[in-house]
C-alpha cells in the first residue's frame, strides 16, 4: 500500500478547513513540529482510515471536540490499482454511528467507482492490503510510543506476530479444525461401538420370531377352512330369507292399501256433507231473487248521480288552488321592487359617506402640498448626515481595531515571558536530577542480572498446563456421553422389571418370553454396571486433572510475578536511561530560553511593540477630523423630519380622494335615475299585468261553475245506505252458478263412496289369506343371524392371528434391516478409525511445531541478515544482533521461542539488558528489517515505511547514521516517512510537513521542499 493523498475534517487535533496532503510530490519526508501539534494524528489519520483503529482507543473520542462528525479520505495504490477509502464518525444520542465507502478508480472513465460491499468492505479493504492492524503496526508502522511493540515482547509472543506477518494463522485455523475433527470422531466412534453392541442384542432374537411366525400360520389356515363352511351355510339361509322377504313385503302393501281405502272413504263421506249443507244455502238466496234486483237498481242510480258532483268538485278545488298561485306571484314581483328600493337607497347612503371624506380632504390641499414638499427636503439632508456617520463609524472600529491589535501584540509578549519563565525554571529543576539518575541507572542494572532465568521455567509449565487442560476436556465429554448411555440402559432396565403381564422388549416392543426376560434383565444390569466403573474411572481422572491444573496454575502466577518484575525493571531501566539523555538536552535549551527571555523583557519595557502602529494610527486621526461629523446635529434633523413625515400619507390620500369625488358624484346621480321608476310603478301598480289579467279569468269560472255542496253529501250518505244490495247481488249470482255445479259433485261423490266399499272387502279377503308369512320370517331371520355372529367370531380371530403374523414379519424384517445397519456401522467404524490417525497427523503437520516452524525457520535468518545489515550502519560496525528459534531449557526438553541476543564489544547479552540509544538502534535495525521482509514478499501489499519518534535519544553522529540508512533502504520502498520534534534532524530531509497548531484553530500543515 502507497499513500498518493489524504484529506481530513475534524479529525483529532485538525479542524474542518484542513488541506489535503498530496503524497505524490516525494518519495521520502519528515513530518515536523512541537510535541501534541498533530504530527502523529496523519499517521493515524491513514490508520483510521484503512481499519478504523488508531492509537485512540475510545471511538468518539477521535472526533474534535466541539465538533459533531469527524471525516477523513484516503487514495492509495495496491498492485496497480489506486482505490479511495472514506469513512466517516459521527455523534447520536446515545452513542455514535460511522460509515466507509471503498472506490476504484477506473482509468477509461477517468473516475472512481463504487467498490464497497455493505457490511463486508472492511473486509474487502483487508484482502487488498493482506494485513490486520495489529500486523500492520507490528511491522511497517514504528508509531509513536509503540516502537519496541515487537522486540518488548516475550520470546514466545514475537513467534506469535511473526506468525502473523508471514500469514500462518491459516495454518492454526487448519490445525483447530484437525483437532475439533478428531475430538468429533472420537466420540463419533464411542457412539457407533455402543450402537454395535445394541444391534448384536437385537438381531440375537431372529429365531425366537421365526417360530412364532410359523405357529401363527398354521392356527390361521384352521380358522380359514372354519369360515369357509359357515359362509356357505350363511348364503342358503340369505336366499330363504330374501324368498319370505318378498312375500312379507306384499303382506304389509295389503296393510297399507287398506288403511289407505279407510282414510278416503272417511274423507268423501265429509266432503259430501259439506256439499249437502252448501246446496241447502245457494237454495235459499235464490228465493229472495226480486227484493235483491230492486235493490240493487236504485243503488246503481245514486251512484251516477254522485260521480258528476264529485267531477265538478274537483275543477272547484283547481280553479281555487291556481287562483293562490297567480295571486302569490303578483305579490311575490311587488317584493323584488321593494327589496331594490331599499337596496338602491343604502348604496346611495354610502356614496355619500365616502363623498363628503373626500371633499373635507381636497378642501386641506395647500396644507397638505406644502408640508410634503418640507419633508421631502428634511429627508436628502438626513441621508448626507447618515453616510458621513457610517464613515464616521468606519473609522472608530478601525481605531478599536489598531488598539486591539497593540494591546494583543502586550498580552502574547507578556504570555511568551510567562511561559519562558516557567521553562527556564523547570529547565533548570531538571538539569539538576543529573547526579541521582546516574545512581539510579546502576542500581537498576544489578538488579535486572538476578531476573533472567525465569521466563524459560514460565514457558514450561504452560505448555505442560495447555497439554492437560485438552486432555481433561477429552475426558469431561466421554464422561457425559457414559452418564447418556448409562441412564437409556436404566431406563431400559426398569421398562422391563416393572411390566411382569405380557412384557414387551424396549426397543422394539415385540413380547418376551420368561427366559428371554430374565436373560435381557441380567445383561442390561450386566452394561450398567461396567458404565458405572468407566464412568468412576473418568471422575477419578478428571479430579486427578483439575488438582494438577491447580498447583500448574499456582506456579505459573508465581512465575509470572517475578517475570513482571523483570519486565518492571527493565522498563524502568529504559526510562531513566532516556530520562538522562532529556536531562542532558534541557542544559542546552536552558541556556537558549533564557537568551530569549531577556528578549522579550526588554522588548515589554521599552514598549517597542507600538511603533508598527503609530502611522496607522495618524493618518485615521486626520480622516476623522476632515470628514467633520457632527452627531449633535444629525438627531435634531431626525427629530424635524418625524414631524413631517405624516404628509407623505396625507399627499397619498390627498391623490385618490380627488380620484374618488368625480366618480362618487356620478355613482349618486346614477342610483338616483334608477329609483324613479321604481317608485311609478308601486303607486300605479303596473306590474305583473298577465297575472291579474288571470285571477280575473279564474273568478268568472268560479262563478258559473255549478256545484251543490250539501247536495252531494246527501248522495253519499245514500250509496253507503245501498250498499249492501251490491254485495247480496253479487252472493246471489254465485248462488246460481254454484247449485247446478255442486248437485253433479253430489252425484259424483255418491258413487265413489259405493267403490270404495267394495275395495276394502277385497282387501280383507287376501289378508285372511297370509296369516301365517310372518312366523316363518321371523324363525329364518333367527337362524341367519346366529350363522353370522359365528362367522364374525372367527374372523376377528383370524384377523388377531394376522396381526399377530404381521408383527413377527414386521420384527423379521427390521432384524434383517438391523443386520444391514450392523454391517454399515462396522464399516464406519473402520473408515473413523483410519480418518482419526490422518488428522491426528495433520493436527501435527499443521501446529506450531510443524509447518509453521519449518516456515519461520527459514523466514529469521533473511530477517537476522538485514536487520545486521542496518544495525551495522548504525552503529559503524560495533554492534550484532542474532535470532535463534530453539532455546534449551533446564529439563532437556525444547520449547520454540525467538530469542533476540546483542554482540558489542562487552560480549553477547540479551536484548532485555539494552535501553535508551542503543535500544532505539536494536528496533529500528529489526522493524526495516522486518518491514523490508514484507516488502519483498510474493503477494504482500506494504511497500510505505513510516518512523515515529525515538530520535531524541540519538546524538549528532546516530542521527546521521539514521539519515544514512534510510537514503540506503529508500530504493526498497515506495514511500518512507519519518516524524520527529528534532530540529537538527528534520533538516536533513529533502522534503518536511511542517504541522503548526493554534488555539481554538487547530492544528496545520504546510509541504516545504528543500
Amino acid at each position: 500500500m502507497v499513500p498518493l493523498k489524504l484529506s481530513l475534517r475534524n479529525f483529532l487535533s485538525y479542524g474542518d478547513n484542513t488541506a489535503s496532503l498530496d503524497f505524490r510530490g516525494f518519495k521520502i519526508a519528515c513530518f515536523s513540529g512541537k510535541n501534541g501539534h498533530g504530527k502523529s494524528a496523519l499517521i493515524d489519520a491513514m490508520t483510521w482510515a484503512l481499519w478504523g483503529k488508531c492509537r485512540v482507543k475510545i471511538k468518539h473520542e477521535v472526533i474534535k471536540r466541539g465538533a459533531s462528525e469527524a471525516r477523513v479520505e484516503l487514495e492509495f495504490e495496491s498492485e496497480n490499482n489506486i482505490y479511495r477509502i472514506l469513512r466517516s464518525i459521527e455523534r447520536k444520542k446515545g452513542g455514535t454511528s460511522t460509515s466507509i465507502y471503498l472506490d476504484i478508480f477506473d482509468s477509461i472513465s477517468g473516475t472512481f467507482k463504487p467498490l464497497d460491499e455493505g457490511s463486508k468492505t472492511q473486509n474487502t479493504i483487508e484482502n487488498i492490503l493482506k494485513m490486520d492492524y495489529n500486523t500492520f503496526i507490528c511491522s511497517s508502522f514504528i508509531l509513536q510510543g509503540m516502537a519496541d511493540e515487537f522486540t518488548k515482547r516475550t520470546p514466545s509472543e514475537r513467534k506469535e506476530i511473526l506468525s502473523k506477518i508471514l500469514e500462518l494463522d491459516e495454518y492454526e485455523l487448519i490445525t483447530k479444525k484437525a483437532r475439533q475433527q478428531s475430538q468429533n470422531f472420537n466420540i463419533e466412534l464411542t457412539t457407533l461401538e455402543n450402537e454395535e453392541k445394541h444391534l448384536e442384542d437385537e438381531v440375537s432374537e431372529k429365531k425366537l420370531f421365526e417360530e412364532k411366525l410359523k405357529q401363527a400360520s398354521n392356527e390361521e389356515k384352521k380358522l380359514s377352512i372354519q369360515i369357509t363352511e359357515f359362509e356357505i351355510m350363511q348364503g342358503k339361509l340369505i336366499t330363504q330369507n330374501e324368498s319370505i322377504k318378498a312375500k312379507h313385503e306384499n303382506l304389509n302393501k295389503l296393510i297399507r292399501d287398506k288403511e289407505e281405502n279407510s282414510q278416503k272413504y272417511l274423507k268423501l263421506e265429509s266432503e259430501l256433507n259439506q256439499l249437502t249443507s252448501l246446496i241447502q244455502k245457494d237454495k235459499e238466496i235464490t228465493s229472495i231473487e226480486k227484493e235483491i234486483l230492486k235493490g240493487f237498481k236504485e243503488y246503481e242510480d245514486v251512484l251516477k248521480q254522485e260521480k258528476v258532483l264529485s267531477e265538478n268538485e274537483l275543477i272547484k278545488s283547481k280553479l281555487e288552488t291556481d287562483l293562490e298561485i297567480t295571486l302569490n306571484l303578483i305579490n311575490s314581483e311587488k317584493t323584488k321592487i321593494l327589496e331594490r328600493l331599499s337596496s338602491l337607497k343604502a348604496k346611495r347612503e354610502e356614496f355619500e359617506k365616502i363623498l363628503k371624506t373626500a371633499l373635507e380632504t381636497t378642501s386641506r390641499q395647500e396644507e397638505i402640498t406644502s408640508g410634503f414638499k418640507k419633508f421631502t427636503q428634511l429627508q436628502s439632508f438626513e441621508k448626507e448626515l447618515e453616510n458621513k456617520r457610517q464613515l464616521s463609524q468606519e473609522l472608530y472600529l478601525k481605531e478599536s481595531e489598531i488598539k486591539n491589535k497593540i494591546e494583543q501584540r502586550r498580552i502574547e509578549l507578556e504570555a511568551s515571558a510567562r511561559e519562558l519563565k516557567s521553562k527556564v525554571h523547570d529547565l533548570k529543576a531538571k538539569s539538576e536530577m543529573k547526579n541521582g539518575l546516574i545512581k539510579e541507572i546502576g542500581v537498576l542494572k544489578l538488579d535486572l542480572e538476578k531476573q533472567n532465568e525465569t521466563q524459560s521455567e514460565l514457558d514450561r509449565i504452560n505448555e505442560k498446563l495447555n497439554k492437560l487442560r485438552e486432555d481433561k476436556s477429552v475426558q469431561i465429554a466421554g464422561k457425559a456421553e457414559l452418564e447418556k448411555r448409562k441412564d437409556e440402559e436404566i431406563n431400559k432396565l426398569s421398562v422391563i422389571s416393572f411390566e411382569t403381564k405380557d412384557p414387551h422388549c424396549p426397543l422394539c416392543e415385540s413380547p418376551l418370553q420368561n427366559e428371554a426376560r430374565e436373560a435381557l434383565i441380567e445383561k442390561l444390569n450386566g452394561v450398567i454396571s461396567d458404565l458405572g466403573n468407566k464412568l468412576i474411572r473418568t471422575k477419578n481422572y478428571i479430579n486427578r486433572s483439575l488438582l494438577e491444573e491447580r498447583k500448574l496454575s499456582d506456579e505459573i502466577e508465581k512465575a509470572q510475578s517475578e517475570t513482571k518484575r523483570f519486565i518492571v525493571l527493565n522498563k524502568e531501566l529504559g526510562e531513566k536511561e532516556q530520562s538522562l539523555h532529556e536531562v542532558e538536552h534541557y542544559l542546552k535549551e536552558f541556556k537558549t530560553t533564557n537568551a530569549q527571555l531577556k528578549i522579550i523583557t526588554r522588548k515589554i519595557e521599552n514598549q517597542e511593540y507600538i511603533k508598527d502602529f503609530s502611522k496607522e494610527l495618524d493618518e485615521l486621526y486626520q480622516k476623522k477630523s476632515e470628514l467633520g461629523y457632527d452627531s449633535d446635529n444629525h438627531s435634531k434633523v431626525k427629530e424635524e423630519l418625524e414631524k413631517f413625515r405624516r404628509y407623505v400619507t396625507e399627499n397619498e390620500l390627498l391623490k385618490s380622494d380627488k380620484i374618488k369625488k368625480s366618480q362618487y358624484e356620478k355613482e349618486i346621480k346614477d342610483v338616483q335615475t334608477e329609483l324613479r321608476p321604481l317608485y311609478e310603478k308601486l303607486e300605479q301598480e303596473s306590474f305583473s299585468q298577465e297575472n291579474r289579467k288571470k285571477v280575473l279569468k279564474i273568478k268568472i269560472a268560479l262563478s258559473e261553475l255549478s256545484y251543490d255542496e250539501n247536495k252531494h253529501k246527501e248522495l253519499r250518505t245514500e250509496a253507503k245506505r245501498l250498499e249492501l244490495y251490491s254485495r247480496d247481488k253479487e252472493n246471489l249470482d254465485k248462488a246460481k252458478l254454484g247449485l247446478s255445479i255442486r248437485e253433479k259433485e253430489e252425484k259424483k261423490i255418491t258413487l265413489e263412496l259405493i267403490d270404495e266399499k267394495k275395495k276394502s272387502e277385497a282387501i280383507q279377503k287376501e289378508l285372511n289369506a297370509m296369516e301365517r308369512i310372518n312366523s316363518e320370517c321371523k324363525e329364518i331371520k333367527q337362524k341367519l343371524e346366529s350363522a353370522t355372529n359365528r362367522i364374525d367370531i372367527m374372523k376377528k380371530n383370524k384377523n388377531e392371528i394376522l396381526t399377530e403374523i404381521t408383527r413377527s414379519e414386521n420384527h423379521l424384517e427390521r432384524i434383517e434391516k438391523l443386520l444391514n445397519k450392523r454391517k454399515e456401522v462396522q464399516e464406519r467404524i473402520k473408515i473413523i478409525n483410519r480418518d482419526l490417525v490422518i488428522f491426528k497427523e495433520l493436527v501435527k503437520a499443521f501446529g506450531k511445531n510443524g509447518l509453521q516452524a519449518l516456515i519461520i525457520e527459514n523466514a529469521v535468518p533473511d530477517i537476522e541478515i538485514e536487520a545486521n545489515k542496518i544495525l551495522s550502519r548504525l552503529t559503524e560496525g560495533t554492534m550484532s544482533l542474532s535470532l535463534e528459534m530453539v532455546r534449551p531449557t533446564q529439563k532437556g526438553r525444547d520449547k520454540e521461542t525467538l530469542e533476540i541476543y546483542i554482540g558489542d564489544s562487552s560480549g553477547t547479552r540479551s536484548y532485555e539488558t539494552f535501553s535508551g540509544g542503543e535500544a532505539f538502534r536494536i528496533n529500528f535495525a529489526l522493524r526495516v528489517a522486518i518491514s523490508k521482509f514484507i516488502a519483498n514478499r510474493s503477494g504482500a501489499q506494504l511497500r510505505t515505511l513510516v518512523v515515529d519518534e525515538g530520535f531524541g535519544t540519538q546524538d549528532k553522529d546516530g542521527l546521521d547514521q539514521f539519515v544514512q540508512v534510510i537514503n540506503t533502504i529508500k530504493d526498497d520502498f515506495d514511500k518512507i516517512l519519518a516524524i520527529t520534534h528534532v530540529e537538527e534532524l528534520k533538516e536533513r530531509f529533502p522534503v518536511r510537513i511542517e504541522v503548526t497548531k493554534e488555539p481554538g484553530v487547530g492544528s496545520s500543515f504546510e509541504v516545504i521542499y528543500s
